[in-house]
């Protein structure tokens, strides 16, 4: 499921970005929804440094060398 909604190049059209902010405005459920999906991937990435965590976990799937 989508956190929030990903306006990107062609997709960031100003009636698209227009739509997304009126909805977001106009909808106090739905920013909350967001707010709790973002602290969930806050909580899932754990502390800084999730990027070398992840790099770390994929280096210890490969061969040594000899």
């Amino acid at each position: 499921s989508q956190v929030m909604p990903e306006l990107l190049q062609n997709a960031a059209t100003p009636d698209s970005l227009a739509a997304t902010t009126t909805r977001l405005l106009q909808n106090p459920a739905e920013r909350q929804r967001i707010r709790a999906a973002l602290a969930d991937v806050v909580r899932l990435l754990g502390q800084p440094g999730a990027a070398s965590r992840a790099a770390n976990s994929i280096l210890s799937l490969l061969p040594s060398a000899p």
